[in-house]
């Protein structure tokens, strides 16, 4: 796994006490155990299928992910596919990108898949 894996525990020593993975990449943090999606201090609930999309982007970012993989992550039913990730990628760059349509993070790569851009985030390579 590629992206920045924090673990995050809540304030206290009680039963209460709440431990779940963050992946990070500058100011864009998914919360694996709430499902959130935080981008600065903006902070949403992903749908299912964007929450897994949006994992496994960046699970792998810096790398290309083919588009079986992806929707290999979200649909089990062949007859759903379709045009799923033509639907559900412009909605993540919706909440995540600065533009949308010219997207610097979620970046299409042309007749293989996508990829979460390490150097749009300030990554070193």
């Amino acid at each position: 796994m590629n992206a920045a894996v924090a673990t995050m525990t809540s304030a206290g020593n009680g039963p209460h006490r709440v431990d779940t993975e963050v992946l990070r990449a500058q100011d864009t943090e998914l919360d694996l155990g709430a499902r959130l999606l935080c981008v600065g201090a903006r902070c949403m609930p992903l749908p299912a299928k964007e929450f897994e999309l949006l994992f496994v982007l960046l699970a792998h970012a810096g790398q290309v992910v083919h588009r079986e993989q992806l929707l290999a992550a979200g649909w089990t039913n062949p007859r759903e596919v379709g045009k799923a990730l033509e639907v559900y990628i412009p909605r993540l760059r919706e909440k995540i990108e600065t533009d949308p349509h010219h997207p610097t993070h979620i970046r299409t790569v042309c007749g293989i898949g996508y990829i979460f851009d390490r150097e749009a985030l300030g990554w070193a390579s």
